[in-house]
């Protein structure tokens, strides 16, 4: 189990870094599992409008994604919420919705929306974690806490590791598991509605990533970098833009939409200090015509560029990507010494981690 392993295995590896790339390398298996058993209720429905958030970068990128799923390919409607807004008094709307809550791993601040999962219609709690693996990871209090809002009536919809990957601050595991929960939810929900991928093409991607990652030079990245890509990419591309904060203690990278790039960020880079491009970019004529046209504002902005390709059908391309950005940043924090056991700000951040309960103080 990884919570038993990391101990183990820290004298050995005291930054962290072979621990990543093992998860890496356990990530193609880990989603042929969950492709083969997904770990979803008996019975799935929705009713009325989803309302969707998340806690943490992946939290609120599996919000967003579902979110997308189901108003690009679906009868029904959703939005997205940030987790701040569940501060509030729920609406009177939401006893006709379904709340979607993401938190790979239970963070406290995710009570704010469970504790009010009582006034939707229909709610689901999107996590690894368990009531089995809390009391495993020597939280009796969280996995009582979790058991009695299973039992209140919020539906667990898991996936694994189930054992946390919170000891390194780079999450790679739950990440990929709970973008394909959200698939399997939708299809769950509206039969066939997501376009599908062949399985074996979606693992030769993911196996494949790491290698073509490995040709991407590390030294443009020291300063950071911009991802630039087109729809629907910059609508969920939160836990990309993420790795380089939590793996290189860098800031997070932008996520430019091709056709808001010429408005401000292509004035930026011309005015200051090139900033690194990496293009997601996929295999359809609009893709291929907006890069062509995006090329010689890159040059004049002296950027420079990788081109991140995939050529799996949408929604699956997000899985390669990852892959992809995962082994590059694993390449550049074993190259610069970045230690994922000890960050900076570790067990320092709870006067807004721990935010599980806002006082009711009326109208201002």
């Amino acid at each position: 189990m990884l919570a038993d392993r990391h101990s183990q295995s820290a004298p050995s590896d005291p930054l962290g870094h072979a621990l990543l790339r093992e998860r890496l390398e356990q990530a193609p298996d880990l989603l042929a599992g969950l492709l083969a058993s997904p770990r979803l209720p008996r019975e799935v429905k929705v009713t009325g409008r989803v309302v969707a958030t998340g806690a943490g970068a992946a939290g609120e990128a599996h919000a967003r994604f579902l979110v997308y799923l189901i108003n690009a390919y679906t009868g029904g409607a959703a939005e997205y919420r940030s987790l701040s807004a569940f501060g509030r008094a729920p609406e009177a709307a939401a006893g006709r919705r379904t709340l979607a809550l993401f938190s790979p791993w239970l963070a406290p601040n995710t009570r704010l929306a469970l504790d009010r999962a009582g006034a939707f219609a229909r709610a689901y709690f999107f996590s690894a974690a368990t009531p089995g693996s809390l009391v495993r990871a020597g939280l009796p209090e969280t996995a009582r806490y979790l058991e009695q809002r299973l039992a209140d009536g919020v539906a667990l919809c898991g996936y694994p590791p189930e054992e946390q990957e919170n000891h390194l601050l780079l999450r790679l595991l739950g990440p990929l598991a709970g973008y394909l929960a959200c698939i399997q939810f939708v299809n769950a929900v509206w039969p066939g509605a997501v376009p599908p991928c062949e399985t074996a093409q979606l693992l030769d991607a993911l196996r494949a990533a790491p290698i073509r990652a490995s040709s991407l030079a590390l030294d443009p990245l020291r300063q950071g970098c911009a991802l630039l890509a087109a729809d629907p990419l910059p609508g969920f591309g939160q836990n990309l833009a993420a790795k380089f904060m939590e793996g290189l203690f860098l800031p997070p990278a932008p996520v430019w939409d091709y056709l808001a790039f010429a408005h401000g960020p292509f004035q930026a880079l011309v005015a200051g200090r090139p900033l690194p491009v990496l293009v997601l970019h996929g295999p359809t004529v609009l893709e291929n015509t907006l890069l062509e046209r995006a090329r010689p504002l890159l040059q004049m902005g002296g950027s420079y560029t990788w081109i991140v390709r995939s050529d799996l059908p949408l929604p699956w391309r997000i899985f390669e990507y990852e892959m992809t950005l995962n082994a590059l940043v694993l390449r550049a924090a074993a190259a610069w010494g970045i230690d994922q056991r000890r960050w900076p700000g570790r067990d320092r951040a709870g006067a807004l981690y721990y935010v599980d309960q806002v006082p009711e103080t009326g109208r201002t």
